[in-house]
C-alpha cells in the first residue's frame, strides 16, 4: 500500500505540475503540491475505504490513475447514488494512446457496479483539452465551483454523466 501511495503521489505531482505550472505562479503551484500531494497524505487517501483508486497501465508501464470518491454527492444533481472522480491523471507520455478512454471506461464500470446513477467531476475552466475529453466521454456541464490553487481562486466546471441509461 505504501508503494502504491508513493507511486500515486509521484504521478499526481508530475501530471499536476506539467499541466498547470506553465499557466500559474510557481508559489501557488508549490503551495498546492505541498499541501495536496505529500506521500503521507496520499497514503492516508489510499487507506481510506471511501476512496477507490484505479491504476491505468499501458503494456506493463504505469500510465495514470483515477481517484473515485464513493461517498461524495453534489446537491445540484438529482441522483440517489453518486460517485465523484476526484482526480483523473494520465501521464503525458501516454496521452493519445487510448489510456484515458480506457481509464474513464473503468471509472464508469466501477460507478455502475456501485449502483451509482451519476458520475461527476470538477475540471478547471481553462483546461480545454480535459473538457473536450470529458465531453467526448459523455459528460456535460451542470455548474461551477471555486478551486483554490495556492492563494489563487480559480473556477472549475462541474460535469456529470448519467449512468442509468447505460445499464
Amino acid at each position: 500500500m505504501k508503494e502504491d501511495a508513493e507511486m500515486i503521489a509521484d504521478i499526481s505531482r508530475y501530471c499536476f505540475y506539467h499541466t498547470y505550472a506553465p499557466v500559474n505562479t510557481k508559489e501557488n503551484i508549490d503551495k498546492f503540491m505541498q499541501e495536496q500531494f505529500s506521500n503521507e497524505l496520499l497514503e492516508d487517501e489510499v487507506r481510506d475505504p471511501d476512496n477507490t483508486f484505479l491504476l491505468a497501465y499501458h503494456i506493463n508501464e504505469i500510465a495514470g490513475y483515477a481517484k473515485l470518491l464513493n461517498k461524495s454527492a453534489h446537491a445540484k444533481l438529482d441522483a440517489n447514488r453518486q460517485v465523484e472522480i476526484g482526480r483523473f491523471y494520465v501521464l503525458p507520455a501516454f496521452k493519445g494512446k487510448g489510456v484515458g478512454t480506457q481509464l474513464m471506461r473503468a471509472c464508469v464500470n466501477y460507478a455502475k457496479s456501485e449502483q451509482a446513477d451519476v458520475l461527476w467531476l470538477g475540471v478547471w475552466e481553462n483546461n480545454a483539452a480535459a473538457i473536450s475529453f470529458y465531453k467526448q466521454m459523455g459528460f456535460e456541464k451542470f455548474g461551477n465551483h471555486t478551486f483554490l490553487l495556492g492563494d489563487d481562486e480559480q473556477k472549475d466546471w462541474l460535469m456529470f454523466k448519467r449512468l442509468a441509461e447505460d445499464r
